[in-house]
């Protein structure tokens, strides 16, 4: 958990710091009234920060949306950062490596509030399908302790023919899936 929310912040960062105050467009002061004048069960909430626009062309991808048991946190990590940032379009990355993107109730992550509330803002989403743990799930996770590129691989002795192929079915999918995105 630790770690997905300090990948947050970094991203936040990064989206932060292409969007400087000489780029980023003010956004007005919410209206403010009197504290006196409301009763105190109507108080409002302690001021959060205003949202982020930006002048500067910007795209932000998310790699956070994990199914099974990380869905809830996963979800609310998007909102957060898709309802904090303005202007930047949005590719979702669905991740399927944790269980299937529903949630406990088995609603499809795409019929949440969540995700409908964000649906417009999204330029497109990349499923990362569940796959077989004991072949795909050993052969990217070989790749990934390598840091080894696809390329790199099909070229490498280090890979038998049919790990190279499993990789290049997976790369195959990803990149057919972005291809279909207009940014």
């Amino acid at each position: 958990m630790l770690r997905k929310l300090f990948s947050l912040f970094l991203l936040a960062a990064f989206v932060l710091a292409a969007c400087s105050p000489a780029t980023a467009t003010p956004q007005p002061p919410a209206a403010e009234q009197p504290a006196a004048e409301q009763p105190a069960a109507e108080q409002p909430a302690p001021e959060q920060p205003a949202p982020v626009a930006c002048d500067k062309p910007v795209m932000l991808d998310l790699y956070m949306v994990g199914g099974g048991d990380t869905l809830t946190d996963t979800a609310n990590g998007f909102n957060s950062i898709a309802q904090g940032i303005e202007g930047a379009p949005l590719v979702l990355w669905l991740n399927e490596h944790f269980g299937p993107m529903k949630t406990v109730e088995g609603k499809e992550f795409t019929e949440t509030k969540v995700f409908k509330a964000n649906q417009d803002r999204l330029h497109g989403a990349v499923l990362l399908q569940a796959r077989n743990h004991q072949t795909y799930g050993d052969d990217v996770k070989k790749m990934n302790t390598k840091r080894l590129t696809v390329e790199e691989i099909m070229q490498s002795p280090d890979f038998a023919l049919m790990e190279k192929q499993r990789i290049r079915n997976v790369a195959k999918d990803v990149f057919g899936q972005l291809e279909k995105i207009e940014f």
